[in-house]
């Protein structure tokens, strides 16, 4: 099994963000939810692409303003896609939205424990 990237990461959600905007359009019927998580993954996007590209530095006391707008942007961006698809999956029923983020925030923990050990030996 080849090592995961973090680029391919963001990628991977930008696309999801945008078939879960495609799919949300299409729907006929506009409500608060729909709105909300189509506001929150058009702002996201965006951002997911970018760090798909680059990566920014970890901050130390030389660090610029933008260099702080970037790294918090950075942490930022994973929560707002499962926030924004949480938001789209409400308006289908208040069950889907909920479920699908409680596995995202139990399932973060795990995918990371799973780094940290490091690459399994094949």
């Amino acid at each position: 099994m080849r090592e995961h990237s973090l680029y391919e990461s963001a990628l991977a959600l930008a696309g999801v963000s945008l078939i879960a905007v495609v799919g949300a359009l299409s729907v006929a019927t506009y409500d608060w939810a729909i709105v909300t998580g189509v506001a929150i993954l058009s702002v996201d996007m965006p951002i997911l692409v970018g760090f798909a590209r680059w990566i920014p530095q970890s901050l130390d006391e030389g660090s610029t303003w933008y260099d702080w707008v970037a790294m918090h942007l950075f942490l930022a961006s994973v929560p707002l896609v499962v926030i924004g698809i949480s938001f789209l999956l409400v308006h289908v029923h208040i069950v889907c939205g909920v479920l699908f983020i409680t596995s995202s925030i139990i399932s973060f923990p795990l995918y990371k424990r799973r780094l940290d050990k490091g690459p399994r030996e094949s």
